[in-house]
């Protein structure tokens, strides 16, 4: 392997950061609450600076300068607290106004719906008197042209229909 490709680097391209404040990607990883893989796909993409040191055991390893950590947790924080489109954003104000009027519109609908429950009670109560009435003529009909019965078919069925007529209109 050459100097400079992938894998254990040359001496010459290994920085001294003994004199720094240097992270491991382990503590890096702890320090902004990621994987560890996470921390390395940051430095593959660019977004996080790091350096290949070698270690007390002649390994290279990869270090974070905690300068760089810090720029980097606070680009992090901002991108993450920032809106989407600011154009999306509204001002308190009319944000205030449009919530009064959210809240107005449903009141009004629960208004609404309690007249149209009450008005539905009344055509349920008023639904089972007529039922109670039709039935009632409807046993009239039934003992009609019996003997001693003084109703007449006819006349019974004029007194439904004008009845239902009334109750209807």
């Amino acid at each position: 392997m050459t100097p400079g490709q992938s894998g254990t680097p040359a001496m010459s391209d290994v920085p001294d950061m003994s004199g720094t404040s240097a992270l491991s990607v382990a503590e890096a990883a702890a320090l902004l609450d990621v994987n560890e893989r996470t921390v390395r796909r940051y430095i593959e993409k660019g977004k996080l600076p790091a350096q290949r040191v070698l270690s007390d055991r002649n390994v290279a390893e990869l270090r974070i300068a905690r300068d760089d950590l810090d720029n980097f947790q606070g680009r992090r924080f901002a991108i993450q607290n920032e809106p989407v489109d600011s154009a999306d954003t509204l001002p308190a104000a009319l944000s205030a106004q449009l919530t009064a009027a959210v809240i107005a519109e449903l009141r009004g609908t629960r208004e609404a719906i309690e007249c149209l429950a009450s008005v539905f009670e009344q055509s349920t109560a008023e639904n089972r008197a007529l039922r109670a009435r039709i039935e009632a003529l409807e046993a009239q009909v039934g003992h009609a042209g019996q003997p001693g019965h003084p109703t007449r078919p006819r006349s019974l069925v004029g007194q439904i229909a004008a009845y239902v007529a009334e109750r209807l209109a």
